[in-house]
């Protein structure tokens, strides 16, 4: 019933509907007031105004009067008595219309007010689920985004922690609000002690600082600022970048000292350069600012012996060495190109002819608005480290040379292979025309090895003969060196060249180093054949004494059995006729007697056992060592009691900690 009511009232109604409706409870008023009238008498408005309310309740106010003006049209108008028949309205039907008038019109209005309430507590009430709906969706929204933000918020932490910069963010009032590791370990505070206090008060000495002033900005401008600064405090620099956040500031700093420490070191070590190269320059000259030089220059018409009208504009270019212009003018004009310094090495032709290899360097000297007045350079003589150079080089290529000799002859075996990789190398590193090794064995004649110019990749043999038959040097000029080698051995490194002052102190010392090298492999190939006869000999004595080791084991074997089974024999007699004795007379003998014939018994069994045991350690020396534990304390507290038996007579009082057992391993 109530959802059917709520139905009525809330669903809405198109205009001819509602009209239909009022006129239908019209007429359902007019004919049950007929029906009823005998019963009702005088309260036949009941069913009228009911229907004029049910009107109202499904129309509205519209549909309410209709209803009621059907009523009175039937009051007025139609036979209303069914038992007394047609009779014209009266004057106290017109009063009983006009109330009915004045009563349906207030009931159609209050159930039209009916109506409207209930729709709009219906829409109210559709609206407060809709708003309960978007309330709980809003709700879990906004958690699922809290939840993410605190996710990224631990994620953005986590990247702080991990950086290798001090950081800190501070809020709108200056306060810290989180402090990295880093930073704590920078600033020397914990976090704890720093969130909530105010940056001037836990630092003061910022205040007035470039730190402040730039902090300030930062906020002021809402732009990141970066900056280096100096912070006395600490005594060091630091690098700062500050980016503006949402009611607040992020800082990253790291401690800069020593890369600055670096770079002024650097400066400085320019600056003193720069200074060298002005205090030894020859040459000095300037140009205008398009590079041209218009001025005079007296150090370069001396160093050149041009005039100044051949010196001006690129005139200069004249003075080089003509492999050398090109590069020297296309690398100055990009240095005019660039406003760069400009650093080129070129070769100066001096007054007599002659070419010297010097340095220039120009740089450009600046007005106060940073545009070029001029250029500034100088042309320093290099011809001293150029010559260092090249003699760097030499000992470089020298180096390198007796290194890979060194490895080659050290890697080689025989004899030949020392001699054509010594010589191949010595020959082609001094330049001379022929290189020999004499080798003479004890008892032997001289052996030669030759590696020459004409056939530089053949080694040439020479079979032995005697010392004084070797063949004379064909070549003018040589180079002999003897090898100290031993076992009685004699050897020489011989070198030849047609060329005088072949062989300089340079040289000299060369062959000298690569005589060494072959002195020590020539003795390591002695050594080495030696070592290798001495270890047959080993070998073979080694095979001797094993065998005669297992000849001696196998003598002391057949001893040691030979030696048990002559003990066994009296010792299987006495415990025979012992245990005949105990058998026969045991009865008539005391218990002193009977103590001493178990003792004798004993006795005869520990000798056995005696005899097991040096038939086991006799094998030892061919069986496995076997690791055991051994109940110590049984063994002592054994060996006290055969002491006491033996000697009843002494008091002696021992004590044995029990179960004390060595450790197996």
């Amino acid at each position: 019933m109530r959802d059917a009511v709520r139905q009525l009232l809330t669903t809405p109604h198109s205009w001819s509907a509602r009209l239909t409706v009022a006129v239908v409870a019209g007429l359902i008023s007019i004919g049950l007031s007929a029906l009823l009238e005998p019963w009702v008498d005088g309260h036949f408005f009941v069913v009228p105004l009911s229907g004029v309310v049910l009107s109202a309740l499904y129309g509205g106010i519209a549909a309410g009067l209709t209803t009621t003006a059907v009523n009175i049209v039937g009051f007025l108008v139609l036979p209303y008595s069914p038992v007394a028949g047609t009779r014209p309205p009266m004057e106290e039907d017109l009063a009983r219309a006009f109330v009915f008038i004045v009563v349906a019109t207030l009931l159609s209005w209050i159930g039209a007010a009916l109506r409207d309430s209930h729709h709009r507590n219906e829409q109210a009430r559709l609206e407060a689920v809709h708003a309960r709906s978007e309330f709980e969706r809003t709700s879990a929204a906004r958690a699922a985004a809290d939840e993410a933000r605190r996710a990224a918020d631990a994620r953005l932490i986590d990247v702080f922690e991990r950086m290798s910069d001090a950081s800190f963010s501070v809020d709108a009032d200056w306060r810290f609000l989180y402090v990295n590791r880093e930073g704590e370990r920078v600033m020397g505070f914990t976090r704890e002690s720093l969130v909530g206090q105010r940056l001037w008060d836990v630092f003061p000495d910022i205040v007035g600082s470039n730190f402040e002033r730039s902090y300030r900005q930062a906020i002021t401008a809402q732009q990141p600022v970066e900056f280096v600064e100096f912070y006395p405090p600490f005594q060091a620099f630091f690098e700062v970048r500050a980016f503006p956040v949402q009611d607040g500031l992020s800082v990253f700093f790291r401690d800069v000292t020593e890369q600055r420490r670096s770079q002024q070191s650097l400066q400085e070590s320019e600056a003193r350069f720069r200074s060298l190269v002005l205090a030894i320059a020859q040459v000095v000259w300037t140009t205008s600012a398009e590079g041209l030089i218009e001025e005079d220059s007296p150090t370069w018409r001396a160093f050149t012996g041009q005039t100044q009208e051949e010196m001006k504009g690129y005139g200069w270019l004249e003075a080089l060495h003509p492999d050398d212009r090109a590069n020297a003018a296309s690398s100055w004009k990009e240095a005019l190109a660039r406003r760069g310094g400009y650093e080129v090495e070129y070769r100066l032709r001096r007054p007599d002819g002659t070419y010297t290899p010097v340095l220039a360097r120009g740089a450009p000297v600046l007005n106060a608005d940073g545009s070029i007045r001029e250029w500034m350079g100088t042309n320093t003589d290099i011809t001293e480290r150029k010559q260092a150079e090249a003699q760097l080089r030499r000992y470089a290529d020298r180096l390198e040379a007796l290194h890979a000799i060194d490895r080659a002859i050290l890697q080689a075996v025989s004899m030949e292979d020392i001699a054509r990789t010594a010589l191949t190398f010595l020959r082609r590193l001094i330049g001379c025309e022929e290189a020999s090794l004499l080798v003479a064995e004890p008892g032997e004649e001289v052996a030669r090895w030759t590696v020459t110019a004409k056939d530089a990749e053949t080694l040439r043999y020479e079979p032995p003969r005697a010392a004084g038959d070797a063949p004379a040097r064909q070549l003018p000029h040589g180079l002999e060196l003897p090898l100290t080698l031993g076992g009685g051995r004699r050897a020489a490194l011989r070198l030849a060249s047609a060329h005088e002052g072949a062989f300089d102190a340079m040289a000299t010392q060369m062959a000298e180093e690569v005589a060494a090298q072959i002195t020590i492999a020539l003795e390591q190939g002695r050594l080495r054949r030696e070592l290798e006869l001495h270890a047959g000999g080993l070998e073979e004595q080694v095979t001797v004494r094993t065998t005669e080791l297992q000849e001696a084991n196998a003598q002391l074997e057949a001893f040691s059995y030979s030696v048990s089974h002559d003990l066994r024999a009296p010792l299987r007699g006495i415990d025979g006729f012992l245990r005949l004795v105990e058998e026969d007379v045991a009865g008539a003998l005391s218990e002193r007697g009977r103590g001493y014939l178990a003792r004798v018994r004993a006795a005869a069994g520990r000798m056995g056992q005696l005899i097991d045991d040096l038939l086991k350690l006799s094998r030892l020396s061919r069986a496995p060592l076997e690791r055991g534990e051994v109940d110590v304390s049984s063994l002592a507290v054994s060996v006290m009691d055969e002491l006491r038996a033996r000697e009843p007579t002494r008091g002696v009082e021992v004590s044995v900690e029990p179960g004390l057992r060595n450790l197996s391993t």
